[in-house]
């Protein structure tokens, strides 16, 4: 008598309760881990676009900005054009405008401090710190930079600071609990 190959009722049954049992555990951390993730995504992309920025601006010779919006939730990336006015009032050619809402459209990702005591610098502001031009941090022909920072924050009060120094340095600092590391 030949046998028939396949799945009994019962190993289905323990299969899918083995499965359910997994996804129940999955399920509550991936929450967890999701605005997390967003937030570090949307960091790591303002970091790349001041790295954009900087390039074009040696690259063309003349100046480049990343102009922060906080009340829009959104941020440009400008070319300042030939007489370097890089200010919202100025005729500045947008090269990339990005949404935070791209990156959670419920605004789980927007600009501020998170669970962070303190700035970096001298204050939090209104979460940018760029004062000249207001809220937007510029790159000169060499790479040179005005100095402030931009805050980020998630629904789960994790925080990162972006900033530059004068030197055209950028970096990206993520509050722990205790302290920028």
């Amino acid at each position: 008598m030949e046998r028939e190959s396949g799945f009994t009722l019962v190993e289905l049954v323990v299969t899918f309760a083995i499965m359910g049992v997994l996804a129940g555990i999955a399920i509550p951390t991936f929450s967890v881990w999701l605005p997390n993730y967003r937030l570090k995504s949307a960091t790591m992309d303002i970091y790349s676009n001041f790295q954009q920025a900087k390039m074009m601006a040696i690259r063309t010779n003349r100046m480049h900005g990343l102009e922060f919006v906080p009340a829009q939730q959104l941020y440009r990336i400008l070319d300042c054009g030939d007489d370097n006015s890089c200010s919202t009032t100025a005729d500045n050619s947008t090269v990339k405008t990005v949404r935070l809402t791209d990156y959670d459209e419920d605004g789980g990702i927007r600009f501020g401090k998170g669970n962070a005591t303190g700035p970096v610098g001298g204050s939090f502001g209104n979460y940018v710190t760029y004062s000249s031009p207001l809220d937007t941090a510029t790159f000169n022909a060499r790479g040179m930079a005005n100095s402030g920072y931009v805050y980020m924050e998630n629904t789960k009060g994790k925080a990162y600071a972006l900033g530059t120094f004068t030197s055209g340095m950028i970096v990206m600092r993520k509050w722990d609990g205790g302290g920028w590391k």
